[in-house]
């Protein structure tokens, strides 16, 4: 642990704790890529494992620092502890806090933070109007995943004109 927050300290990063149950809580370096790439964290809650690691590799893979989070109620404890987060991405169907409630709330403490909503159903995929939060398809169009990231994050970055990197 001391180890970890001397990186974090040492690498102008904050440390970022996984509140997973199931792996009985750790704690791992979040370290904003705003030098590297302009965009900040993205935080990155899905509630499928699978998906989640899936687009965590991917998103690294292209220059991104990602915070992961595997249900509304961790992502939101991981907001509200971390202020590097520069955009959310969340899966729009989550038990327990669901991605537009996760919205909703985040809004709520900064309402300017860019978020993307994603959902494997087609009847969720009107965004949310109130809010005006777009919302895309699963499986997600990796290529227009990233597009959207830099669209968003008004990042004007390497990755945003680099050939993306598969995962």
């Amino acid at each position: 642990m001391i180890a970890v927050l001397g990186v974090s300290t040492v690498g102008s990063g904050r440390s970022c704790c996984d509140s997973n149950k199931a792996l009985g809580g750790r704690r791992r370096l979040m370290q904003a890529f705003s030098d590297q790439s302009g965009a900040g964290v993205i935080l990155l809650v899905d509630d499928e494992s699978a998906v989640r690691n899936l687009l965590k590799l991917y998103l690294e893979r292209n220059g991104m620092q990602v915070c992961t989070a595997s249900s509304g109620e961790e992502a939101l404890q991981l907001f509200i502890e971390n202020s590097d987060v520069k955009i959310l991405l969340t899966d729009l169907v989550m038990p327990g806090i669901s991605g537009r409630d996760l919205a909703f709330q985040i809004r709520q403490l900064q309402p300017s933070l860019p978020i993307l909503l994603m959902s494997g159903y087609a009847d969720q995929l009107s965004g949310d109007s109130e809010f005006d939060i777009p919302c895309m398809r699963k499986p997600l169009d990796l290529k227009g995943l990233l597009e959207k990231i830099v669209i968003l994050t008004n990042t004007d970055s390497e990755f945003a004109s680099a050939q993306p990197n598969a995962a």
